[in-house]
């Protein structure tokens, strides 16, 4: 049994103990879940990827609570082919999904993995970050997947959802992360709610996103039907031997404006 303490840290140390107990099957024990934070133990979202786990591996699994600051995880065996998460709040999609992917690796049949929840938070990956930068690294390893976004979805509702399709015959390889390689071009997508289209928002975070950067952009805008009010921008950069990229939330009583400066600021 792998003791694990984590008065010292957030809900990574959860999902990555998860992901490699699944893998690997080794049981663990975390005490002092997510100490860090204010507000410690299990939300909504990691409890989410704890029953996911559960349920993909046959586990046993002791302190599967909200608000839980204890879990006992036994692995079993992955024999599911496909898995329908709902998180119930906006909590993450992305993170559950990335709890979820390592788990997988030595499974040798397909899998279909749906997540119902925000797709794009603060503090988490945003959804066109998993798809362009995240999902980018996972097929230079190897993998043989399939990935779309059904849905956006804003905080407080929710509401997205993610379809991640992992198929067999992996061909898992290195890649170089240290020498990124010139620069080939910059995408930056706009996704907001359709209520914002007539205050021309999508318009607004790509002029100032512009004021800042100086470069050749393909931008991409998109209109969407979503549960409650929200926006982003997500800027990513084709490097020769890589991607990368990151992005903004639109906020309350924030400049559409001052979200596309913030972003190009970020990527600068």
């Amino acid at each position: 049994m792998i003791e694990i303490d984590g008065r010292h840290s957030g809900g990574q140390s959860l999902r990555s103990a998860l992901s490699l107990s699944a893998l690997t099957g080794k049981p663990f024990k975390i005490i002092n879940i997510r100490g860090k934070r204010e507000e410690g133990g299990l939300k909504n979202q990691h409890l989410a990827a704890v029953k996911a786990i559960e349920y993909l591996c046959n586990a046993k699994a002791k302190g599967t609570e909200l608000g839980s600051k204890e879990l006992e995880f036994y692995p079993g065996i992955i024999n599911k082919n496909k898995l329908n998460i709902d998180i119930g709040t906006a909590g993450s999609t992305t993170l559950v999904l990335q709890t979820l992917i390592p788990a997988c690796l030595n499974y040798n049949k397909e899998i279909v993995i749906e997540v119902i929840g925000g797709t794009d938070t603060t503090h988490c990956p945003m959804s066109l970050y998993f798809m362009q930068v995240f999902c980018d690294f996972l097929y230079r390893i190897g993998l043989n997947f399939k990935f779309n976004i059904k849905r956006f979805g804003f905080y407080p509702k929710g509401g997205g959802e993610l379809y991640f399709e992992l198929n067999p015959n992996q061909n898992l390889k290195e890649i170089n992360f240290v020498d990124r390689g010139k620069l080939n071009r910059i995408d930056a997508s706009i996704v907001a709610s359709k209520d914002l289209k007539e205050r021309d928002v999508i318009k607004r975070i790509i002029h100032g996103f512009k004021l800042k950067l100086n470069k050749k952009i393909n931008f991409h805008e998109h209109y969407v039907d979503t549960l409650n009010t929200g926006c982003f921008i997500h800027s990513h950069i084709h490097y020769e031997n890589y991607k990368d990229g990151d992005g903004v939330l639109g906020k309350l009583k924030k400049k559409a404006e001052d979200v596309g400066i913030e972003c190009a600021e970020k990527i600068n």
